[in-house]
């Protein structure tokens, strides 16, 4: 096989793969799609975040401390249910009329179980909302009933974060591993991108010269 040969084979590959629109058009659209995959749950988990929700408040508890604690945290989402049926629960749920609700007993503010939360819509954020809510004030109750010491209880519920430094030959300088994970989980999205487009152009051209034999033509004319 000479090289004019070769340059033949090539020059029609070319021409009929990437110069098709097919070829271009899926180019530019690939790695948006895929972009949109990966970008799509964090919007939506975005926009969720700061949708109203209304969720309804079965406190079983002895001194009703749980409703409490949550009306005190966001008084728009959490309501006291008046009535102490989650029947009526239930059906003002399915009604609209309530997009949730949680029920506490005192088994639940000493460890012993968890309070359960049904709902009908929101999601995974309002669930990560709710029981983020939850957990800090089954945190806050337990601290309350302990009897410390308030400057104690403040340390207890202050978070401790790290300051992070990264050494290196030239001296301390700020961590940026969030944005080389960031940079490496985006040049490997663009290697597996490619790799399915190169493996679907050779797909394509085998199945085409299996049918016409176009290119064992050009070789042997």
């Amino acid at each position: 096989m000479n090289t004019r040969k070769l340059f033949l084979v090539f020059k029609r590959e070319y021409t009929t793969r990437l110069k098709s629109k097919t070829f271009i058009w899926s180019t530019i659209l690939v790695p948006i799609g895929f972009l949109l995959v990966f970008l799509a749950p964090m919007a939506i988990n975005w926009f969720s975040s700061d949708a109203e929700y209304t969720i309804g408040i079965l406190d079983r508890t002895q001194d009703g401390q749980a409703y409490e604690q949550l009306e005190s945290l966001n008084p728009d989402r959490y309501i006291q249910i008046e009535e102490d049926d989650e029947a009526t629960a239930r059906s003002r749920v399915l009604a609209g009329e309530l997009d949730g609700y949680i029920v506490f007993t005192n088994k639940h503010l000493e460890g012993e179980a968890n309070p359960k939360f049904v709902y009908k819509g929101g999601g995974i954020a309002l669930v990560n909302q709710v029981e983020n809510n939850v957990r800090s004030v089954m945190r806050d109750i337990q601290l309350d009933r302990a009897n410390l010491s308030p400057e104690l209880v403040k340390r207890l519920k202050d978070q401790t974060q790290l300051q992070t430094v990264q050494l290196t030959s030239e001296g301390e300088q700020q961590d940026s591993s969030i944005m080389l994970f960031i940079f490496g989980y985006g040049m490997a999205l663009i290697i597996y991108v490619a790799v399915i487009m190169y493996g679907t152009i050779i797909m394509r051209g085998v199945i085409q010269e299996k049918s016409n034999r176009i290119v064992e033509i050009v070789i042997s004319s």
